[in-house]
């Protein structure tokens, strides 16, 4: 806690507030760049239903994809800034990919041993 300590409580607090921000924005920003994505390929209804997986199943997945899409083909920025704007999204599937990994490997060991 020494490193915060020049800020004080109420520094520390208006930092959490600033940071806290600027998470929201990115995530606004990224749902607009998912919806444009989303619309310029597939139509306004598929965006709607892209948002509302966002909204309610917690699924960044389509909106990530549109994101990417969105960057490149709508805002005509390069192939590796839509790749950076959707890896937020993407992050989740590096973890269920891991642990796919991981207990398929698990599940396997303790096949074989059964087997003999």
């Amino acid at each position: 806690m020494k490193v915060w300590a020049f800020l004080g409580v109420a520094g520390v607090y208006l930092l959490v507030a600033v940071l806290g921000l600027l998470y929201f924005a990115v995530l606004m920003f990224q749902l607009y760049i998912g919806w444009i994505g989303i619309d310029y390929h597939l139509g306004p209804v598929w965006g709607l239903v892209a948002v509302g997986m966002a909204a309610v199943a917690r699924s960044m997945l389509p909106l990530a994809i549109g994101s990417y899409f969105g960057v490149v083909d709508v805002l005509g920025w390069p192939w590796w800034a839509g790749i950076l704007i959707a890896a937020p999204g993407c992050l989740p599937l590096l973890f269920f990919l891991s642990l796919w990994v991981t207990f398929g490997q698990y599940a396997r060991k303790s096949k074989e041993r059964l087997m003999v």
